[in-house]
């Protein structure tokens, strides 16, 4: 199988497919077991944005990562 990089975060895809594609695909296992994976939507959107800085405005960016800190190294949960 061959495999591309994302041009924005440099991760490896199948040939075809886009990290949005993978994103997407997430989300609805996210809303399918919301008490499983569905429990860090959140985590999933913020890294998600976070490693594709380009779906930011520059004050977008700063606050998801204040999020994510907040939530990994602080553990506050939202």
């Amino acid at each position: 199988m061959d495999m591309q990089r994302c041009a924005e975060c440099g991760g490896r895809l199948e040939e075809g497919k886009t990290c949005n594609d993978y994103f997407q695909q997430m989300l609805i296992w996210d809303f399918e077991d919301f008490t499983g994976a569905g429990a860090v939507h959140h985590l999933t959107v913020l890294c998600y944005h976070v490693q594709h800085p380009a779906t930011y405005s520059k004050k977008g960016l700063e606050d998801a990562k204040a999020f994510l800190t907040e939530f990994v190294a602080k553990k506050r949960f939202f």
